[in-house]
């Protein structure tokens, strides 16, 4: 029973996925939303942290990625591919269940001749593996929407390898009040119970720690409003 109903949970998640990231991608950070969606304006003009996040991320990144295969999980259409390679990654591996933003993103590297360089899986988090090259795994967001035997499983079978995964703190604070009323309007009322994790960063630590990790470290940023990376 109890795999029949995770089995159910995972295809919801990723027809969920599927049918939304696309748009989600093209709001937040290109910011094109038809007028008619007048919440989605709304949360747009007011994503400035979900912005800050992929450029803060770049800059992290950046110093640590030269001759360094890195993999992105939840990557979306992996718009952190072209600077990473840029910046002297032997490789970028983006990973997601979503096949529709992975084949946008296999277009977009194939366009730009990249395809030998970066490369994107459909895979869930239970699916994946890490190569045998020097590495670095990072994610921007993604922790957010893992049930704990997912974290678990994320920092077990990733034990040894730096990491950077940015997610949501637990906090008192009126923008994290705004985004769950945002998120129960958009699609919580409708999404089985679906929707984003907000996390302590002890819990994480702690979850690392088990995992054999070194303690990672913590960075937070006013500009993040209540993002935080967790990064060793």
């Amino acid at each position: 029973m109890t795999d029949r109903i995770n089995s159910e949970a995972q295809n919801f998640a990723q027809r969920f996925w599927n049918g939304k990231i696309l748009n989600w991608e093209a709001a937040r950070y290109d910011r094109e939303v038809g007028k008619d969606q007048w919440l989605e304006r709304i949360a747009t003009r007011s994503s400035h942290s979900v912005r800050y996040r992929m450029e803060r991320a770049k800059t992290l990144l950046i110093p640590r990625v030269k001759d360094r295969v890195i993999v992105e999980l939840g990557c979306g259409t992996g718009r952190l591919a072209e600077p990473l390679l840029a910046a002297g990654a032997k490789h970028y591996i983006g990973i997601d269940f979503a096949p529709s933003a992975i084949e946008q993103a296999q277009n977009r590297i194939a366009t730009q001749g990249l395809s030998s360089q970066a490369e994107f899986q459909v895979q869930s988090i239970d699916q994946t593996t890490p190569p045998s090259s020097p590495a670095l795994v990072f994610s921007l967001g993604l922790l957010d929407w893992l049930n704990d035997e997912q974290l678990a499983f994320l920092f077990q079978k990733w034990s040894g390898i730096p990491f950077l995964h940015s997610f949501s703190e637990r906090r008192l604070s009126p923008g994290q009040w705004l985004h769950r009323l945002y998120v129960y309007l958009a699609y919580g009322h409708r999404s089985q119970g679906y929707s984003p994790r907000y996390y302590s960063a002890a819990k994480l630590i702690e979850l690392a720690q088990r995992s054999g990790a070194v303690t990672p470290s913590l960075q937070r940023d006013p500009a993040l409003s209540f993002g935080t990376f967790l990064l060793s």
